[in-house]
């Protein structure tokens, strides 16, 4: 969340360039949290308009370039040497962090034996296009010294080749690219602190919940004071997507060596599951999503080293939870 509000809000600075930046990021979030405040539906309209809005906007910039001749000089694939692509990478993480939202949301979904895989075929389809024909384009269009200095790269490359009245439809399309991971965050956040609420790690007042909205009002609103507040550490978008990496690759490391054991403790659910779950795949993947996330992990750590604190902070925390919550 923090990640897409600050970064966005360069976006938006041309239309408020007397409010700062973590002022607009701030106003993202209160806006999302009103959406949410009306409701689940109200907030997954929301989340279909603005996506909707989102991918024509990206759509119309790469169509535009391509017609231009905006193709990438692969003269120098690694002008930033490997230490700079290895960086990249890293933030490059954040493209996947939705489908852990997909999880988190599962036990939600209509038919999910034909419902999830569709949505990560689609999903999968749609963002391999979007991020590959984006990227091919404003690398393609601005230089690296262009690239490292823009806020706006992708608004920069559209005034090369579209009007520039069109500035109006991609700065929303940037505000609909911010908005819906903001969302996102509201509808699967709460879902997490149900989960840790049911094992007695959170309090029980925290999941809340209003029937008539389908909401969990006290949960959103501290997702939204959260949010608001770090806002005010002053961090760029880099700094808090490494922190973003980090702390999802993390957790998915737990979460992978948990995989072991899903057989013994959950043998009724994984009988049930509408997906079939068989031990010859679950234990290869585990290994492997392990490893790959320790691995990019450790980079973050290295680029960002300060993550070290925050993250022993967090894991102690976890830890102190964990064995204050323990049953007998």
């Amino acid at each position: 969340m923090m990640t897409v509000s600050v970064g966005v809000a360069d976006y938006l600075r041309m239309y408020f360039p007397s409010l700062p930046r973590f002022a607009i990021a701030i106003g993202m979030i209160l806006l999302t949290w009103l959406v949410n405040e009306f409701g689940i539906m109200a907030s997954v309209s929301f989340q279909i308009i603005t996506v909707v809005q989102l991918i024509t906007g990206i759509l119309l910039v790469i169509v535009a370039a391509l017609l231009g001749g905006g193709n990438p000089d692969f003269s120098q694939p690694l002008p930033q040497g490997i230490p700079g692509f290895m960086q990249a990478s890293v933030v490059a993480m954040l493209c996947y962090t939705g489908w852990n939202i997909i999880g988190e949301l599962g036990d939600e979904i209509e038919n999910p034996r034909r419902n999830v895989p569709l949505t990560i075929i689609f999903g999968l389809g749609i963002v391999a296009l979007l991020y590959t024909g984006i990227g091919w384009v404003v690398a393609g269009t601005l230089t690296v010294a262009e690239l490292k200095t823009s806020k706006v790269a992708v608004l920069d490359t559209a005034m090369h080749y579209l009007p520039h009245w069109t500035a109006h439809y991609i700065n929303l399309a940037a505000f609909a690219a911010a908005i819906t991971s903001v969302n996102a965050v509201f509808l699967a956040v709460p879902r997490e602190f149900s989960a840790l609420s049911e094992e007695g790690i959170l309090p029980k007042w925290i999941m809340k919940f209003n029937p008539k909205r389908q909401t969990f009002p006290v949960s959103i609103a501290i997702i939204a004071v959260v949010g608001s507040a770090l806002t005010f550490l002053g961090l760029n978008p880099d700094q808090w997507g490494m922190m973003c990496v980090a702390g999802l690759l993390g957790a998915n490391i737990f979460i992978s060596l948990g995989t072991f054991r899903l057989f013994k403790l959950f043998p009724e659910q994984v009988a049930s599951s509408p997906l079939p779950i068989r031990k010859w795949w679950v234990y290869p993947s585990g290994i492997l999503s392990a490893l790959c996330s320790i691995a990019f992990a450790l980079m973050a750590f290295y680029f960002l080293k300060p993550i070290l604190i925050v993250a022993g902070i967090m894991i102690a925390a976890g830890l102190f939870l964990a064995w204050k919550s323990r049953k007998p």
